[in-house]
């Protein structure tokens, strides 16, 4: 039984009192002209989220909003500040997302006067990734600029995280965008003419850049009108004694980056290619091998498990998954948020995986049918029992597929959280995997049912366990 089931269908939209979920403190985290974002505890699991709360009253565009929130629950990569879930009432819209403690990259440029060659590489590459991401899913940002990139935590080698997708939009290959948008500093010459497309988000990438190497911007004016002409007709130099010391390779990087020929301007996967990343990245990560046990069992679990491992991934902190997120990060050898089979071959050292099964081990990891494995896809599949089966996870997982709140799924409920755009043309299929986790026959799924259902291990997985015991 295939079909695809995306991650954006596990992301849900409730109308229920957010305070019955989660306890806000009493910290704000920044304001702005949409709202703003508090710092509130999930009551279920304790886990500290980011609630940004949008003023209906303030929303001049709802399709606006209604895009941003389209594009987060699409998003699945691990530079990019995952959403968890939308609330709504009467006056508020409300997203709980990923916190992130450790502050704007644009402050600690401020701070540190300008990064290292090493440093603003290491940092670099996980923007680069992020918007390369973005960019094979035909998603432009907009509004690249330090003051959006955040740190996971105070760390100094803390990663970063993409955020705010108030201006980003989804467009086809090959189409010009004409909406004047983004912040002058970081905004391209094309965008001020009205005609562009996702290469706008390079350029930004090249300005971010420039200033991680130097301190101060690369345009730069008295006003906003100064600015922009600046960017419009200035030329790109590298003076001040700052730059001295930043190699050729650095500034070939940002010429190519601040091309203003948008035919020629390098895109954001070629320069993850780039040499000056190459020579500065950090050593080769010791050889992976994955447990392929872990990846058959995985593979035999029913369609309804797997699609409920999928929606817990969506649910977990990055700390509960940390290690697994690294892992992800290692294997995705050409730093794209995708996992394909060639990079997965590479870390599966056991002589007795054939390549055959390696492609059908990917194709049931492969939940969405994209041909290739996002972040959460490949959490679901490794993820350690001692996260998935807590009693907060479990219950929180049948709530969501548990739409109505009757204490049982029913077939139809499946179906509305599993195939949203009813791609499913026999609904037999439905009753069928009720019937699969139904232990009583009443043609429905109890909370015992689906408990039962996520401990039970494969007879494969079984057989194995029972045979290292032996020996």
């Amino acid at each position: 039984m295939s079909f695809p089931v995306k991650r954006e269908w596990l992301i849900s939209s409730q109308s229920d009192e957010i305070r019955d979920h989660y306890k806000f403190t009493s910290t704000t985290l920044g304001e702005g002209s949409y709202g703003f974002v508090k710092i509130a505890t999930r009551i279920t699991d304790s886990s500290k989220v980011a609630v940004k709360i949008i003023p209906k009253k303030k929303i001049k565009r709802p399709e606006l909003l209604t895009r941003e929130i389209e594009i987060m629950k699409t998003v699945d990569h691990p530079n990019i500040v995952k959403l968890f879930e939308t609330f709504e009432d009467s006056r508020f819209i409300y997203l709980p997302m990923e916190l992130c403690e450790g502050g704007e990259l644009f402050d600690r440029i401020i701070n540190e006067g300008h990064f290292s060659e090493k440093k603003a590489s290491f940092t670099f590459l996980f923007m680069l990734s992020a918007v390369a991401y973005l960019h094979s899913r035909d998603i432009v940002h907009r509004d690249l600029k330090p003051e959006n990139f955040l740190y996971e935590t105070k760390d100094p080698d803390s990663k970063l995280k993409l955020i705010d997708f108030g201006l980003s939009k989804m467009t086809g290959k090959n189409k010009d965008l004409t909406t004047k948008t983004g912040t002058c500093y970081y905004v391209s010459p094309e965008t001020l003419s009205g005609h562009y497309n996702e290469k706008c988000d390079e350029w930004s990438l090249g300005v971010i850049l420039y200033m991680m190497l130097s301190g101060y911007p690369p345009f730069d004016g008295e006003s906003d009108s100064e600015v922009l002409h600046s960017v419009r007709h200035n030329q790109l130099e590298f003076d001040g004694a700052v730059w001295d010391d930043v190699s050729p390779a650095a500034k070939d990087l940002i010429t190519k980056l601040l091309d203003r020929n948008i035919e020629t301007r390098i895109t954001a996967q070629e320069a993850l290619g780039h040499t000056w990343l190459l020579q500065n990245e950090e050593c080769p990560y010791q050889p992976l091998s994955l447990d392929i046990h872990q990846l058959r069992s995985y593979r035999n679990s029913n369609k309804f498990k797997k699609t409920v491992l999928n929606y817990i991934a969506t649910q977990c902190s990055p700390r509960e998954l940390e290690g697994m997120i690294d892992v992800f990060r290692q294997l995705d050898t050409n730093h794209d948020g995708k996992l394909t089979l060639l990079e997965l071959q590479n870390s599966i050292l056991s002589s007795d995986v054939s390549i055959p099964e390696l492609e059908e081990l990917i194709i049931s990891i492969d939940t969405d049918g994209s041909g290739t494995i996002d972040l959460t896809e490949f959490l679901a599949a490794m993820m350690d029992k001692r996260v998935y089966l807590s009693q907060e996870k479990l219950w929180n997982a049948f709530k969501r597929f548990d739409i109505n709140g009757s204490g049982k799924i029913t077939a139809h409920e499946l179906r509305e959280v599993m195939d949203q755009e009813h791609l499913i043309p026999n609904p037999e299929i439905w009753q069928e995997i009720v019937q699969e986790v139904d232990a009583d026959g009443d043609e429905e799924i109890s909370y015992d049912d689906f408990v039962k259902m996520m401990e039970r291990t494969s007879s494969e997985t079984a057989e194995v366990v029972r045979k290292s015991l032996t020996l």
